[in-house]
């Protein structure tokens, strides 16, 4: 928050936060597919691509719906009406906004 700025103002900017960081349940909608933990560009276009096509565009809403219990991965999202599992590394790619639910 700045100096003089009211505290309503810092609740209003979004939450930002990587896509591994979600709960089981949060949702979330996605800011940016693609970018490493830096927030540079992956260097496979493959992954972004495939990523797109699975459901995972800018914009879109999504929830976590399971964690696995082995090493805590592989993780699984509701994306339009779809279960889709990705492994911990392909998740960490994804910049998202919590809704806060």
């Amino acid at each position: 928050m700045a100096v003089g700025e009211p505290p309503e103002a810092d609740a209003a900017r979004p939450r930002l936060c990587n896509l591994t960081d979600l709960k089981v349940g949060a949702r979330a909608r996605i800011v940016k597919v693609g970018v490493n933990a830096q927030g540079a560009d992956v260097e496979s276009r493959a992954l972004e691509l495939r990523l797109l096509e699975m459901g995972f565009e800018e914009g879109g809403e999504i929830e976590l719906a399971h964690i696995g219990l082995v090493g805590r991965d592989p993780l699984a999202f509701k994306v339009h009406g779809m279960l889709v599992a990705l492994r911990r590394r392909q998740a960490s790619t994804i910049i998202v906004e919590s809704l806060g639910d």
